[in-house]
C-alpha cells in the first residue's frame, strides 16, 4: 500500500511540478508487485525507488540553478 500511496503523490507532482516525475510514478506502481511477492526484501524495494526518484530530478535541478548562476 506504501508504494501506490507514493506512486500517486509522484503523480500528482508530475502534474503540477514537471513531468519528470511520471517515470518514478510508474516505477512505484511496477514495485508494488515484488513487493509482495517478496516481503522480505520490500522495504528496501521500496526505498530504493523512492529515493532514486526524487535523486534524480533533485540533481537535475541542482545542476539546472548551478549553471544558471555561474
Amino acid at each position: 500500500m506504501l508504494a501506490v500511496v507514493a506512486g500517486m503523490v509522484f503523480l500528482f507532482m508530475a502534474g503540477t511540478v514537471s513531468g519528470w516525475f511520471y517515470l518514478p510514478t510508474v516505477l512505484c506502481f511496477a514495485v508494488v508487485v515484488p513487493m509482495a511477492l517478496v516481503p522480505a526484501v520490500g522495504p528496501a524495494l521500496f526505498g530504493l525507488v523512492a529515493a532514486m526518484g526524487f535523486f534524480v530530478p533533485g540533481l537535475k535541478y541542482y545542476r539546472q540553478r548551478a549553471r544558471k548562476q555561474g
